[in-house]
C-alpha cells in the first residue's frame, strides 16, 4: 500500500512569487492599481510621504469595492488564487487588467511591513491586516501557513491629513521602503511618466478613472517647474497631479499617422492620415489570416517621428521620444511591460530594420498603441513581470498583423515622405502638394486598388483631381 506524502510549502516562496518575479519598483506600483481597476474604482491616490527620517512611506487608495473579512481569508490570504481567473469574482464575463493573483506581493517589493484596510459598503467596520515581511525570510525551514499575520477590525480608517475613503475601498500602506533613498524626483517623475505609458490613450468607452500622484516633499519643486516652464512657454514637468496620456493626441496633427482595427464584419480596416490631411482608406478579409484576432476587439494607432514630431515630443515630456518607448501593448485597457521599453524590440522592428538602409521603420522611428481584449487562453502575460506575452497562437497572429500594419505604414513613409529630403523637418502638409510627391501617392492608391485581397473604401479625391487638372493644362 502506498504511503501518502504531501508538499511542504517554505516560508521562501513568499519571494519566489512575489519579489523574485516582480523586480521593478514601478512594475509593482502598476500591478496594485490595476487590482484596484479591477475593484471597480474610480479614483487611485498613490501618496509618497518621503520626509527625510521618516523610513519613507507609500500609500495606494482606492474608492473600489474593498474586501469583507471572508474576502481577505477566502481570497487575498489564499496563496496563488485569483477569483477572477477562478470565475467568482462579481463579473465572469468581464476582461481583468491582473490575472495571476500574485499582484499582492507588490507591496513586499516596495516596503518590508504592510498594513491594509479595507471596507465594503455593506459593512460598518474597517477591516485590518498588517503584515511584516520580514518575518517570512528569518528561516526559509519555517512553514509558510506557521507565520502569523494580525487582523484587527476598526471603526474608522486610519489616514494621513488628507486622504479620504467614502463608503468602500482600500488603503494600502507599505512602510519600511526597501530602496528609501532611491526615490528621488527623477524617480518620482520616471514614475509618472510610466504610469501615463499604462493608462489606455483611446478608450472603448468614456471613462472617469482617475490616478493621482501626491508627494508632499515636491511641491515647491513642481512650483518652481511651472514657473521655469512658462518663462520658455513650455509644458511644466511635475510629480504631483493627475496621470494624463495625451502625447498620441498632440501629435497626431504634427505627424503621419496609421490606424488599423478588426471590424465587426472580420475586416482589417486601415486608414492612413499625413499631417491632419486624408490619404486613404482600406479593407481585407481577417477570417482564414488571423482567427484568434476575432473579437479580440484590435485597434492599432501609429504615428510616424519626423523630426519635428520629435521636437514637439522632447518639449511636451521634457526627454527624447526614445527614451519613453516606441510601440506599447495594452491588453484589458491596461499596458503589458515592458512592450514598447527603450532597449525592448517585442515587435521586431530593429531586428528588420537591420536587412536595409532606409527601406523599414525602426522602434527609433515609431510611437505608438496596440489594443487587444482577450482572456489568458489568448493574451496570456508571463508571470515575470518583465517578459511580456506568453507566444501563444494568438499573441503570434497579433505579432504578425502588427507587422502587416508596419508594411502598410512604410509603403508611404519610406517610399514617399522620405524620398522628398526636404519634407522631414515639416510639421504640416505642404510639400506632399508638390506635383512629384502627389504622384507617388496616387500610384500607392492605384496599387492598393489592384490588389486581389485589399478593397480601397475611400481616398483623398483631391490628390487626384488636382494632377489631373494640371495634365489636362
Amino acid at each position: 500500500m502506498p504511503e501518502k506524502l504531501q508538499f511542504r510549502i517554505s516560508s521562501a516562496i513568499k519571494d519566489v512569487i512575489g519579489r523574485d518575479l516582480i523586480t521593478d519598483d514601478f512594475v509593482a506600483i502598476f500591478e496594485l492599481v490595476k487590482n484596484s481597476f479591477d475593484a471597480f474604482s474610480e479614483n487611485i491616490i498613490i501618496r509618497l510621504d518621503l520626509e527625510k527620517g521618516s523610513g519613507g512611506k507609500i500609500y495606494v487608495v482606492d474608492d473600489g469595492k474593498g474586501m469583507s473579512r471572508n474576502d481577505i481569508l477566502g481570497k487575498w490570504l489564499f496563496l496563488g488564487f485569483s477569483a477572477k481567473k477562478d470565475g467568482t469574482e462579481d463579473e465572469t464575463k468581464r476582461t481583468y487588467a491582473g490575472y495571476k493573483g500574485v499582484g499582492r506581493f507588490s507591496c513586499d517589493r516596495l516596503g518590508k511591513t504592510l498594513k491594509m484596510q479595507s471596507k465594503t459598503k455593506s459593512d460598518s467596520i474597517i477591516h485590518c491586516l498588517d503584515i511584516n515581511w520580514e518575518d517570512f525570510e528569518e528561516n526559509s525551514k519555517d512553514e509558510f501557513i506557521e507565520i502569523d499575520v494580525n487582523y484587527s477590525e476598526s471603526k474608522s480608517f486610519s489616514l494621513p491629513l488628507g486622504l479620504l475613503v467614502n463608503n468602500s475601498g482600500v488603503v494600502l500602506e507599505i512602510s519600511n521602503l526597501r530602496d528609501e533613498l532611491s526615490w528621488n524626483r527623477d524617480k518620482l517623475l520616471r514614475l509618472k511618466r510610466s504610469l501615463e505609458k499604462l493608462i489606455d490613450p483611446v478608450p472603448d468607452v468614456e471613462t472617469s478613472k482617475k490616478i493621482q500622484i501626491e508627494c508632499k516633499r515636491e511641491k515647491d519643486n513642481d512650483m518652481a517647474a511651472v514657473t521655469k516652464a512658462q518663462e520658455k512657454e513650455n509644458e511644466a514637468i511635475t510629480v504631483n497631479g493627475f496621470i494624463e496620456n495625451t502625447i498620441f493626441q498632440v501629435l497626431e496633427n504634427k505627424t503621419t499617422v496609421l490606424r488599423a482595427k478588426i471590424t465587426r464584419k472580420n475586416k482589417l480596416q486601415v486608414e492612413l492620415i499625413d499631417r491632419g490631411v486624408f490619404i486613404y482608406k482600406t479593407e481585407e478579409d481577417i477570417n482564414d489570416s488571423y482567427p484568434q484576432l476575432i473579437n479580440s476587439g484590435f485597434y492599432a494607432e501609429l504615428l510616424f517621428l519626423n523630426a519635428s514630431a520629435k521636437v514637439t515630443f522632447a518639449r511636451r515630456m521634457g526627454l527624447p521620444s526614445v527614451r519613453y518607448g516606441s510601440l506599447f501593448l495594452i491588453r484589458n485597457g491596461f499596458r503589458v511591460f515592458p512592450i514598447g521599453e527603450e532597449g525592448n524590440d517585442y515587435w521586431g522592428f530593429d531586428r528588420r530594420k537591420q536587412q536595409g538602409y532606409a527601406r523599414y521603420l525602426g522602434s527609433r522611428d515609431l510611437l505608438g498603441f496596440v489594443k487587444v481584449q482577450g482572456g489568458e487562453d489568448k493574451f496570456r502575460e508571463a508571470s515575470s513581470r518583465n517578459q511580456g506575452l506568453i507566444r501563444t497562437q494568438a499573441a503570434i497572429e497579433l505579432s504578425d498583423c502588427v507587422k502587416r500594419c508596419i508594411i502598410k505604414f512604410e509603403a508611404y513613409v519610406t517610399d514617399i515622405t522620405w524620398k522628398d529630403k526636404l519634407d522631414k523637418d515639416n510639421s504640416v502638409f505642404e510639400r506632399m502638394g508638390l506635383d512629384s510627391n502627389r504622384l507617388r501617392i496616387i500610384q500607392l492608391i492605384e496599387k492598393l486598388s489592384k490588389s486581389k485581397n485589399i478593397k480601397v473604401l475611400d481616398f483623398n479625391h483631391d490628390l487626384v483631381s488636382i494632377l489631373s487638372e494640371k495634365a489636362k493644362e
